[in-house]
């Protein structure tokens, strides 16, 4: 079993593209920034529908102390699914719809989404991967500038995704990730301010990554985005590294994305690296409120556990966890 504590945290920024985006200076630029602002990995998502996903001028790699990787993403579902692979070669994994030979999701995500009819490959233990928990458009027409930080906008349209994400959570495990859509037009990069202060989603590994075997590195990244041991950060809040959080059993820890049988004298705990506010949901709705740098609550009842953390003079959402999946005991 992984030890929560002896977890290796990483922050990567995933950027999802659509058809217009100027590819080879928009890239240099974010890896630029990247740098310059403590993250690790940029995950680069075209659209699946590009004309050529076999031109990319930079290949998967290390430039400087930033892991590059390519992905794609689903025509109707783009700020929903993201898929890990490179256009190229063999996908880490590759949802496919078989009806009418389309070889990339075609559906949109809503209320009535039923999951176990999602014509897609699932990790072994895990529903969809790649869900997204903040639709973040950054377009450009005339302007370029990030989303709106709007206190009671940002609630609303966080609160929603979320709300749909908790309702599918209850039957299916269900990955969040925080991603951001770009579509900017050339006259307007020259405007751009810093893409990386915008969201993130921290990766909990077992080991550290090596920065010098790729394979090696895709496979830790993949497995804690399969299982679900990843967190989403909004860094205009702050990008400080060290948020845990587990269910602990007796002397067993269960990080995130686990899925357990419920027993008495289970507790959530949680750590955060600055002090904050606290909520602890359960099927999404508020358990409990507190405040401070460590948390610790009781669970009672089976459900799908998950925290969330707030910062700031206005308490703004800064950190989204994924869930542990505690399901009853009764057969």
């Amino acid at each position: 079993m992984i030890d929560p504590f002896n977890f290796y945290e990483y922050s990567m920024l995933i950027h999802q593209l659509s058809l217009d985006v100027p590819e080879s200076r928009l890239l240099v630029h974010l890896l630029e920034t990247a740098q310059q602002e403590s993250v690790d990995i940029v995950l680069w998502a075209q659209s699946a529908f590009s004309e050529d996903t076999a031109g990319h001028l930079m290949e998967e790699g290390y430039y400087g102390r930033v892991l590059l990787l390519w992905g794609t993403w689903g025509k109707d579902c783009g700020r929903d699914i993201l898929h890990l692979g490179n256009g190229r070669t063999d996908h880490l994994w590759l949802p496919e719809r078989e009806a009418e030979n389309v070889a990339t999701p075609s559906f949109i995500l809503d209320w009535t989404t039923d999951l176990d009819k999602l014509p897609m490959e699932f990790g072994e233990n895990t529903g969809i991967i790649g869900l997204n928990v903040w639709p973040n458009d950054h377009s450009a027409k005339d302007t370029m500038g990030f989303f709106s930080w709007i206190r009671t906008k940002t609630h609303e349209l966080l609160r929603g995704r979320l709300e749909l994400w908790d309702h599918w959570t209850q039957k299916n495990p269900v990955v969040a990730v925080g991603t951001n859509l770009w579509s900017v037009k050339k006259e307007a990069l020259k405007r751009m301010g810093l893409p990386s202060r915008i969201i993130r989603t921290q990766v909990l590994v077992p080991e550290p990554l090596s920065f010098q075997h790729l394979e090696h590195d895709k496979r830790l990244i993949k497995e804690a985005l399969v299982e679900g041991r990843v967190s989403v950060m909004f860094s205009p809040i702050g990008w400080e590294k060290g948020f845990r959080y587990w269910i602990e059993q007796g002397q067993q820890r269960y990080p995130m994305g686990r899925e357990m049988l419920w027993h008495p004298g289970q507790k959530l705990k949680a750590i955060s690296p600055v002090p904050s506010q606290w909520r602890i949901f359960c099927n999404g709705k508020v358990e409990y409120e507190g405040t401070g740098l460590v948390q610790e609550y009781p669970v009672r009842h089976p459900g799908t556990w998950r925290v969330e953390i707030y910062r700031g003079h206005h308490l703004k959402p800064w950190l989204v966890s994924n869930p542990v999946y505690i399901r009853s005991s009764e057969v």
